[in-house]
């Protein structure tokens, strides 16, 4: 077979929707939510790309346990469709999620935000704009794993969609490929967040696995350097993968620190 079929066949194949682009997530157990606590705390957390809030839900109701009001909003393009996020903008998840922390402001007298991968990218933008208590960044995307993310300016377009690993509970919860798309909002977001660092002068915690298999984990290091706060902290975790907050141990490692950080602010 000669060099111009094979590249006609990649790209037949590449460009190619996948059979599941137009199925949509349950409902159930996707939605956005408030666990209402009283009115002293109240954290917004943030899920990551191709996520829900149903990530976030374990973190949220340890909180919870600790009367600290949670919010936890739905990204747009997100929770329905993958043919959705493949439409949707980084712009609007952050307006989305400003929006949300409007809504927290007026509920609490101490606001804090926190998010787990894309939604700790967020977060961050948020905390540079808001004036906030406290800000939890957990595994921040800056610098990705697979090689393809710098160039995915360019091949969104010959591979709009990744397969994206989804198994056990995760099912349900998450879309089956990731739209090439939404990386590409991502990595735009990204050079968004590396200018807004300095802005940010609230107290914060970055947790981060040093195996994470999604992000370099060198990310973590470079928010903590650059972060314009003067009270932060780094921790890193061995054996734990890029969802920290969905690990069997989380409770005692991950959820503890977040509790700990929100007594001490």
């Amino acid at each position: 077979m000669r060099w111009p079929m094979i590249l006609a066949l990649f790209l037949l194949v590449a460009c190619t929707p996948p059979p599941t682009l137009n199925d949509r997530l349950p409902v159930e157990g996707n939605e956005p939510f408030l666990i209402d606590r009283g009115d002293q705390q109240g954290i917004l957390l943030l899920h990551g790309l191709t996520a829900t809030p149903w990530e976030v839900k374990p973190l949220a109701e340890y909180l919870a346990n600790q009367n600290v009001t949670v919010m936890a909003p739905l990204l747009p393009g997100h929770g329905t469709t993958m043919a959705d996020l493949d439409k949707a903008t980084w712009q609007e998840w952050y307006l989305a999620a400003n929006a949300s922390l409007a809504d927290l402001k007026k509920k609490t007298k101490r606001v804090y935000v926190g998010g787990i991968s894309t939604g700790a990218d967020i977060a961050i933008l948020l905390a540079s704009e808001n004036d906030i208590d406290g800000l939890v960044v957990i595994a921040p995307p800056i610098e990705f794993r697979d090689w393809r993310a710098k160039f995915v300016g360019v091949y969104q377009y010959l591979l709009p969609y990744v397969e994206h690993d989804v198994i056990g509970p995760e099912i349900g919860h998450y879309y089956v490929m990731n739209p090439s798309h939404g990386v590409a909002e991502l990595v735009k977001m990204i050079g968004k967040v590396k200018t807004s660092l300095p802005r940010v002068s609230t107290p914060t915690l970055i947790l981060q696995s040093i195996n994470d298999k999604t992000i370099n984990p060198t990310s973590a290091n470079f928010v903590f350097q650059n972060l314009g706060s003067k009270q932060k902290e780094l921790r890193l975790y061995g054996n734990a993968s890029h969802i920290l907050v969905q690990e069997k141990d989380a409770p005692d490692i991950i959820f503890y620190s977040v509790g700990e950080f929100l007594a001490k602010n």
